[in-house]
């Protein structure tokens, strides 16, 4: 009798997701780079503080995106799946 083994395509696509989310953020980092972030160091950006807790929210957002595909990649679970306890009761 033959058998018919699957080959899930999960590896190749959770790589794919992980490179798509830290090309974005590596995008939206260097589209920033002229305008705010090679300013900071120099002292040489004049805004208001509220620039500075927008970059910080909007930063670390993109930074999630990444972990999350990252940590999808490694343990096959979301954070969203694993942090919320509406998932957990729900299934």
């Amino acid at each position: 009798m033959a058998t018919l083994e699957l080959v899930s395509d999960r590896p190749a696509r959770d790589r794919f997701f992980v490179f798509l989310a830290a090309a974005m953020a590596a995008f939206a980092f260097l589209g920033f780079a002229p305008t705010y972030w090679l300013q900071l160091p120099t002292g040489s950006f004049a805004g208001p503080p509220l620039l500075h807790l927008h970059g910080l929210l909007f930063s670390s957002w993109t930074l999630l995106v990444v972990g999350q595909a990252w940590r999808r990649r490694a343990t096959g679970a979301g954070i969203g799946r694993s942090a919320c306890p509406a998932w957990r009761w729900r299934h």
